[in-house]
């Protein structure tokens, strides 16, 4: 409501102003949502070249290695400072955009593309009835609709014409965590910020014992304390390398990309991964893979059980691990899977 009071205010103002500005073509995108979905927007980020984006501040970690990208605002420190939020909107302002795309449509992106006053504003369509959301173009989105399409949508592409790429160019570190040599790479990331997209220990130690049968080296990887169900899992016999807390997440997609296999839950470095062109395998657990999944060579399991958490819609902090149980038949694909990818690469 303070948001719609602001602009309200100002209104006059910067219609006036906005008047007489000279014509530009500056763009401008609003996605400050975490890692999965930066590197699935990323869709848009040749076509949209050279531009500006409103992001969150985890993801500078790609953005300030990205020659498309001309200037970045990271909106958690806005959030922060005491009227950071109308700050940032004045900023936005004053760039004059030509166009802003708002991929993640929360009351805060629609207000600071209103406040733009850039000639077209596009936005993903509220799930709910959004004030600024009036008059802008708005792109239809169901769970039934991939978000690769629909983000190609907003700039008038009706097909995947275009590939993720989430670094340009790759960030290459002068040391790698990955060793040079030919035996099959696993990376392994055994649970996700968000609780409810973390696998239960038995279904781990199913997926382990499937890598048991193949001559493979395992690296985890992850952040903070993700490391600890490695403790609770059965590795013996295996050659596991912990990498959590290792890569800055600059290097993450170098590192990835010297993976045979990644394996995940629907986690940023599963997009990661499929933004590099490197196999996956994603245990979709309670989300709807119909919306968001890999799409380069990516094995998705879902599970039996209805799907209850989305991109625009994301359930958070229960314990989701009835979800992840894998069945025989699951089972069977994973091993499948990897057989193949292992057999094509010796």
């Amino acid at each position: 409501m303070f948001y719609i009071v602001i602009y309200l205010f100002f209104y006059p103002f910067l219609k006036v102003v906005s008047i007489f500005r000279k014509k530009t073509d500056k763009k401008l995108i609003i996605q400050n949502a975490v890692i999965g979905d930066y590197a699935n927007s990323s869709i848009l980020f040749e076509p949209l070249k050279p531009f500006d984006i409103v992001l969150a501040s985890t993801n500078l970690a790609f953005a300030n290695y990205d020659n498309r990208i001309n200037k970045t605002y990271p909106i958690d420190k806005f959030k922060k400072e005491l009227f950071g939020r109308y700050k940032l909107a004045f900023l936005i302002f004053l760039e004059n955009y030509s166009e802003v795309y708002v991929l993640t449509p929360n009351s805060l992106n629609l207000f600071l593309a209103k406040f733009s006053f850039a000639k077209k504003i596009v936005t993903i369509k509220p799930q709910k009835p959004k004030f600024f959301a009036h008059k802008m173009v708005q792109i239809q989105h169901t769970t039934n609709d991939l978000t690769l399409h629909s983000y190609l949508k907003m700039i008038g592409i009706k097909e995947l014409k275009y590939e993720k790429k989430i670094q340009s160019p790759l960030f290459i570190p002068e040391v790698s965590k990955i060793e040079n040599n030919d035996k099959f790479k696993i990376g392994i990331s055994l649970s996700a910020g968000n609780k409810i997209k973390t696998p239960p220990p038995q279904t781990w130690n199913k997926i382990l014992k499937i890598l048991s049968n193949f001559d493979c080296t395992i690296y985890i990887f992850g952040v903070k304390d993700e490391d600890k169900m490695l403790s609770k899992l059965n590795t013996k016999n295996l050659d596991i390398r912990n990498l959590v807390n290792q890569i800055p997440l600059k290097e993450l997609p170098y590192h990835i990309s010297l993976l045979n296999l990644y394996i995940s839950s629907d986690t940023g470095n599963y997009y990661i991964a499929d933004t590099m062109k490197i196999p996956t395998i994603c245990l979709m657990g309670p989300c709807f893979s119909s919306e968001q999944r890999g799409v380069s060579n990516s094995l998705i399991i879902n599970s039996s059980l209805p799907p209850i958490s989305s991109v625009f819609n994301t359930v958070r902090n229960i314990d989701a691990s009835r979800y992840f149980i894998l069945s025989q038949e699951d089972e069977k694909k994973i091993y499948k899977f990897i057989h193949n990818l292992y057999k094509n690469s010796k």
